[in-house]
């Protein structure tokens, strides 16, 4: 990734993840076991599995190592939007001031294939 493409990927992904927070913010608990378009989940079931991918790819990401989480273990607190905005700073992070590059060496079953050095 050159510095434009990253610089712009980086600028884009923050956007969606703050509209992510937004969205898991504004749904009311009563709200958990409402269907989605995604039949197989539910609103809780589709929250966990959006949040539990999203910091295994965040720690897959952000790891020197590319070790990550198991996105089926990751414990949901609350609506899961402050863990959102977490693992969006954590990214932003990353992303300032250092340059990711392909991992050759992310674990089986990780799905962050770039990490930042």
């Amino acid at each position: 990734m050159d510095e434009t493409s990253t610089t712009t990927t980086a600028r884009h992904l923050d956007a969606v993840l703050i509209e992510l927070a937004d969205l898991m913010s504004g749904v009311s608990a009563d709200r958990a076991h409402a269907r989605t378009p995604c039949h197989e989940y539910d609103v809780a079931a589709l929250r966990g599995h959006v949040l539990g991918w999203l910091t295994a790819f965040t720690d897959g990401f952000t790891d020197p190592e590319g070790r990550c989480s198991d996105p089926e273990q990751v414990a949901i607190d609350g609506d899961g939007a402050r863990q959102v905005r977490d693992l969006a700073a954590r990214l932003r992070g990353c992303f300032r001031g250092r340059r990711p590059r392909r991992s050759s060496s992310v674990r089986p079953g990780c799905p962050a294939t770039w990490r930042c050095r």
